[in-house]
């Protein structure tokens, strides 16, 4: 989490399924010793019938506690779009896009975080079609950002595949709505 690591606010995530990602999030703020919070939005898949437990949410629950991370970390139990009221009208330094990788998905959660983040929005899953196709529409369509760092890694969705982590760095700042 380098880009966590280099800026000084706030971190939010669309997509946050076990933890893996937010874990890494606060332990880089906890190496450069900087306050911030973390900001997790994921439906956390559904409470077992016989149960009333939701594990994905206590595994992921489980994950902040073991990291000693749970007091940096406020978690939504929805659907993105919409992104949390509670959320919505707060600035992020960096933002992490892992949601839902298809249709109009990606495309719906770059335009909530491009209003909010002031350093870098990462993408997950950048050779999903309907992912590059959004980094594609920001160059093309968009003067403020740029690519900073491109890395392959193994599939977490398909197992003999690559994936791509594709992180872009704004260059200009005027297009941000600062919170209020």
């Amino acid at each position: 989490m380098e880009c966590v690591a280099n800026t000084t606010g706030d971190y939010a995530e669309i997509g946050s399924a076990w933890g893996g990602s937010a874990v890494m999030a606060g332990m880089a703020m906890e190496a450069v010793g900087r306050p911030g919070i973390i900001v997790c939005v994921d439906p956390f898949g559904k409470e077992t019938e016989l149960e009333g437990i939701n594990q994905r949410l206590q595994q992921f629950w489980k994950m902040m506690i073991h990291y000693g991370i749970q007091q940096r970390v406020f978690a939504f139990k929805q659907h993105n779009p919409p992104f949390p009221l509670a959320a919505y009208y707060h600035t992020y330094s960096v933002s992490l896009i892992d949601g839902n990788h298809y249709g109009d998905s990606p495309t719906d959660d770059f335009n909530v975080f491009a209003k909010r983040t002031t350093d870098y929005i990462l993408f997950d899953n950048a050779e999903i079609i309907d992912v590059a196709y959004v980094i594609d529409e920001v160059f093309e369509k968009a003067d403020d950002w740029e690519e900073y760092k491109r890395v392959e890694h193994k599939s977490n969705i398909h197992e003999d595949k690559t994936a791509e982590f594709v992180a872009l760095r704004r260059i200009k700042s005027e297009n941000i709505e600062t919170s209020t």
